[in-house]
């Protein structure tokens, strides 16, 4: 009985694969599974180097000025933003002159050394679009003397100010506090600070 089912098989080539055949077959579904589970696994790498880099972005730009306070002066810290549209209602006789030297937006921070104090802090960050564009503002903005300030690539210092260039951004600090030695010491180290960290803003 066996023997005539086998016959029947061959005659109608049921259930016939020869051992070539059968051998080649797998081989080529071995190779198939190995590509797609090498496929899975590099796309698998891909997601997790792409959320790695997105959990390690630096700070924001206000992030890293508040982490260049005294932690006096964070109580009182209040934030603004303004980009091309909305800059003119911060400084509307200059804001042409910001635009035409490529700026891209501004973040600042105004503070005070303690509530009760009539003095206060401004702090500006403006991202301009190449670093060429911060230092020719600066070269534009100083009116004070040029200074060498610990991680700026140039940088300007007058009495209650310092102006200075980090990367694609040009930094401003200004005090109304203009004869106060601790408040000058106090603006050097801000500004010291923030070019740490904005060294690190992608």
């Amino acid at each position: 009985m066996p023997k005539i089912l086998s016959m029947l098989c061959l005659k109608h080539n049921f259930l016939h694969v020869s051992p070539r055949r059968y051998d080649n077959f797998f081989s080529t579904l071995s190779l198939w599974i190995v590509f797609l589970v090498m496929t899975l696994w590099c796309n698998s790498c891909t997601l997790s180097s792409a959320h790695r880099s997105d959990n390690v972005i630096a700070p924001s730009v206000h992030a890293a000025i508040l982490s260049s306070l005294p932690d006096e002066w964070i109580a009182s810290a209040k934030t603004y933003h303004y980009n091309e549209q909305t800059l003119y209602s911060y400084i509307n006789g200059a804001a042409d002159f910001f635009i035409r030297h490529g700026f891209k937006e501004l973040n600042g921070i105004e503070c005070r050394p303690s509530r009760s104090s009539s003095h206060f802090l401004n702090i500006d960050v403006y991202e301009m679009q190449h670093s060429d564009n911060a230092r020719s503002l600066l070269s534009q903005k100083c009116a004070g003397a040029y200074v060498p300030v610990h991680g700026y690539d140039a940088a300007c210092s007058g009495n209650g100010f310092v102006q200075g260039v980090v990367k694609n951004f040009f930094v401003e600090i200004q005090t109304s506090d203009q004869t106060s030695e601790v408040i000058k010491n106090i603006l050097g180290n801000i500004a010291e600070q923030i070019a740490t960290h904005l060294k690190g803003h992608r």
